[in-house]
């Protein structure tokens, strides 16, 4: 992973238009995509991320990968 961030990309059995929920720990916050992949930036460099989706802002998130 670079230092400035990563990309994800996932599939899906839901309807196309779903809007997902995905996070990168231990960053904070949750970003909203209705497509299946999510950029992140601003990241650590050296640091271990664990992706995580969900179709509620409030869970529960399973992890990507």
């Amino acid at each position: 992973m670079s230092a400035e961030g990563f990309t994800v990309h996932w599939t899906s059995t839901y309807p196309p238009g779903t809007t997902y929920h995905v996070r990168a720990s231990p960053k904070s916050g949750a970003l909203a995509t209705t497509g299946l992949s999510q950029a992140f930036s601003g990241l650590a460099a050296d640091t271990r991320y664990d992706v995580e989706a969900a179709t509620a802002a409030a869970g529960p998130f399973a992890p990507i990968g």
